[in-house]
């Protein structure tokens, strides 16, 4: 035996009874139209505003992370060149102590 559900939500402009407010505050029908736009644009200002925030929370944490990898980068580099001038005077020094060069 399955049972199916269907749940419909409404939320923000859609939500609110937009007819029984006109017949409360006895508004006309541009009133009332006038109303809905109210919340729509309401709706998108918030939306623009959680996306903005948004974007700058993402933006941050990307200058964060090239940040580290730029660093993490010239440490590897500096790690790289030290280890290889480090190798040539431990090879000369090697060489020298065979009597292989002068």
């Amino acid at each position: 035996m399955s049972r199916i559900v269907d749940l419909d939500v409404d939320i923000g402009a859609e939500a609110v009874d937009y007819n029984a407010i006109a017949n409360q505050e006895s508004l006309s029908a541009l009133e009332t139209e006038m109303r809905k736009l109210e919340g729509i644009v309401k709706e998108v200002m918030d939306e623009m505003s959680y996306l903005k925030r948004r974007e700058m929370r993402f933006r941050d944490t990307n200058e964060s992370t090239r940040s580290r990898v730029q660093t993490f980068a010239l440490f590897s580099l500096a790690c790289l060149v030290s280890l290889g001038v480090w190798q040539i005077f431990h090879l000369r020094a090697f060489f020298k102590r065979k009597y292989l060069i002068d």
